[in-house]
């Protein structure tokens, strides 16, 4: 064995950059089967394969990737990247797979203008773009959140694997639990029966949570926000997103947009954005079900003459916290210390107690309630 994945995860253990584990060590042989299958020689004849869904009779429909699903920080991505990496192809994607879901809109729109067809079908063309343009899909967090999304995945993958496109997923639940008690979920079932067929679903059940052990160890709570804390904010995005750049995302919420710096469920932005700016409950609520982690910089001390930034500030903790998400943030102060004085301060002390609870072990052992659920 020359390259792939196995030999990749095997030079990461031995020089520290990662720590032995079964599960990922059994993951990177499955990845290493469809690496196998991607270099090798005859993999056009294998792309052109027809592929016949939901026809009972049939022999066992061909492989055409992995979906892997696991809790937050048992290395998901890390080992999707990994093989990511090895893959020596141009024509290969990796995206967070809300980015690749707003990617799909854009094109049916482009599609309805350029053809002045506003009720017309552009699921084929699109999936004849997708697939000319890439043989290899990678996808990070996939989950389903609304029922636009629903009603067109069964059709766009079905399409895709006939095309002979190879799809890694990572998501934190299992196909079955995807879009669960969504509207109208009984039309998204078609895809997540595509989802047992077409790809190996595999469950990461890392025996440590890596991630979990780096907050507890470096700490969650940066104080003072000086150029350590600013530092240590860069390192905790590198780790938690594999090194990627954040790149811009949308969140519409009653007609308004939010413009948020993300990637792979990981969100950064700062006190001045999030608490200055007239955000409400709604858009906190919004921005807390969509990532399970938020870097949060650089969040000020308040009194009776910054009222309002206090009041959105206890909104958006609360918030977070009802959605079990990760705060990692830097402060000028300490939680106890952050509000000085005036008629808000009944409201600090709930908010002190929860900056407190959201530091613990218990609390970052929580599993993300995202809006999906």
């Amino acid at each position: 064995m020359s390259a792939g994945p196995i030999l990749s995860y095997n030079e990461k253990v031995r020089s520290g950059r990662m720590e032995a584990d079964a599960a990922q060590k059994v993951l990177a042989g499955k990845l290493q089967r469809v690496y196998d299958g991607l270099v090798s020689d005859d993999k056009k004849k294998v792309s052109k394969i027809k592929l016949f869904v939901g026809l009972k009779g049939e022999n066992k429909l061909l492989t055409r990737g992995i979906y892997i699903y696991g809790g937050v920080g048992t290395g998901k991505s890390t080992m999707m990247d990994l093989f990511y990496d090895q893959v020596k192809i141009e024509a290969k994607r990796r995206v967070h797979f809300h980015e690749f879901l707003q990617d799909v809109h854009r094109r049916f729109n482009d599609i309805r203008k350029s053809e002045n067809d506003p009720k017309g079908d552009p699921i084929p063309k699109v999936i004849d773009q997708i697939a000319s343009e890439v043989s290899l899909l990678c996808f990070d967090e996939l989950q389903v959140y609304n029922i636009v999304d629903a009603m067109i995945l069964g059709r766009l993958f079905e399409g895709l694997f006939s095309k002979g496109v190879i799809i890694i997923a990572t998501s934190n639940r299992p196909p079955e639990d995807l879009y669960k008690d969504g509207l109208q979920r009984q039309k998204f079932l078609p895809f997540i029966d595509l989802i047992n067929d077409f790809l190996e679903v595999f469950c990461l059940k890392g025996k440590r949570d890596y991630r979990l052990e780096r907050m507890l160890e470096k700490g969650v709570y940066l104080c003072p926000a000086d150029q350590n804390a600013k530092l240590s904010m860069d390192n905790y995005f590198f780790e938690f997103t594999g090194g990627r750049n954040p790149e811009t995302e949308i969140i519409e919420v009653l007609g308004r947009s939010i413009r948020i710096d993300a990637s792979v469920g990981v969100a950064r932005k700062s006190f001045k954005e999030l608490c200055q700016e007239a955000l409400g409950a709604a858009d906190y609520l919004a921005i807390a079900s969509r990532y399970h982690t938020l870097l949060l910089e650089d969040v000020r001390c308040m009194s009776e003459s910054n009222e309002s930034e206090a009041r959105r500030f206890v909104n958006l903790i609360d918030a977070l916290y009802e959605a079990k998400v990760k705060l990692i943030c830097s402060a000028d102060s300490e939680p106890e210390g952050l509000y000085l004085r005036g008629q808000g301060i009944f409201e600090f002390d709930r908010l002190v107690s929860r900056l407190m609870e959201m530091q613990s072990t218990e609390y970052l052992s929580l599993p993300h309630i995202s809006e999906s659920k």
